[in-house]
């Protein structure tokens, strides 16, 4: 049986790290979701927030990207202006790094992350 330095088996090892991979890609639960979204409003006025951010929901966060979806109109607009803005809100609020934010359409027909 192979060894690392910490004395734990490669075959174990493989598989702990494995385990920690599955467990970086979350989805924030409700409340959290809800707190970015009242930063949000709070930040960029609530008229501009309705605008562009009416069906604002986190998809999932892995790998230190924050992946978020909008009304198909709004995702470029989002992406553009207001991608900085949601990562900074997101760090504070969830306690945690986050490099890029992807903003993609949502679609309601198939389910991105179960909770």
């Amino acid at each position: 049986m192979l060894l690392d330095a910490t004395g734990i088996s490669r075959a174990a090892s493989g598989w702990f790290n494995k385990e920690l991979l599955q467990v970086d890609q979350f989805k924030p639960p409700k409340i959290q979701q809800q707190a970015i979204q009242a930063r949000l409003n709070y930040f960029l006025g609530g008229e501009e927030y309705d605008r562009l951010f009416a069906a604002f929901e986190i998809l999932s966060i892995k790998n230190r990207v924050l992946t978020l979806g909008v009304l198909p109109a709004c995702t470029s607009e989002v992406q553009d202006k207001y991608s900085w803005h949601i990562a900074i809100v997101a760090e504070a609020l969830l306690k945690q790094a986050i490099r890029k934010v992807n903003v993609v359409p949502l679609d309601y027909s198939r389910p991105f992350l179960e909770q």
